[in-house]
């Protein structure tokens, strides 16, 4: 007597598979794998009533990167089952290779299929620490100094320049930074004019190599 496991197919296609590869870009994820997994089907093309179980489903690897959120469900007739749930989620900004396995079980037999997935990466714009609030009160003839952070979620160096944003001569400027792949820092400094201005405005653009950039804006009101 003939006992074959399970065999695998794409309810378009009605060629068997041995596994699926599935490709998208990073952060535009939109359900490629969840769709993919919904429209298989497992058939067992022996089905014997009185030996074989219905087919079930299960996760027999999981991913390394991304999460299978808890909803994988499916349905089966005699000889044949198909998945009606299934989410995987990769993390935010993520890029790269990912992989895990689904298994269809008859009872004696055991199928696995491998799901190989590939998430090509997207630049990101950098981003000014969301904790700088960037205004200030100071007094006139006082020096002034600020530090601030810039992030990179591609965790690319980044590049500061401060632009005068008043009409008034400009007096506050970069005196140092320092560029790391997790994080970038912008020292500024400057003594605040007597004789001129009363509110002094400046613009911080943080960019990286990409030419994606991002602004804050620098107030600074004299006592």
């Amino acid at each position: 007597i003939d006992d074959y496991p399970p065999v695998f197919y794409e309810a378009s296609n009605p060629d068997p598979i041995r596994e699926i590869s599935i490709t998208f870009l990073e952060d535009l994820h939109g359900g490629e794998v969840d769709s993919a997994i919904q429209s298989l089907i497992a058939r067992n093309s022996d089905y014997d009533s009185e030996t074989d179980d219905l087919l079930s489903w299960s996760i027999s690897s999981y991913p390394s990167s991304g999460a299978l959120v808890s909803n994988f469900e499916w349905v089966s007739g005699s000889d044949e089952s198909s998945v009606t749930s299934f989410s995987y989620s990769p993390p935010a900004n993520f890029s790269g290779q990912d992989s895990f396995a689904l298994k269809v079980d008859e009872g004696d037999r055991q199928s696995i299929l491998p799901v190989a997935i590939s998430i090509k990466p997207v630049a990101d714009p950098p981003y000014v620490d969301p904790d700088f609030v960037g205004d200030y009160n100071v007094t006139g003839g006082t020096l002034f100094e600020v530090e601030i952070d810039a992030f990179d979620p591609d965790k690319q160096v980044l590049d500061f320049k401060l632009i005068n944003s008043s009409s008034y001569p400009a007096w506050l400027r970069i005196v140092a930074q320092s560029s790391a792949p997790q994080k970038s820092t912008v020292q500024l400094a400057g003594t605040v004019p007597v004789s001129f201005g009363d509110v002094f405005r400046y613009t911080l653009l943080v960019s990286d190599p990409t030419g994606r950039w991002a602004t804050k804006s620098i107030t600074i009101d004299k006592r």
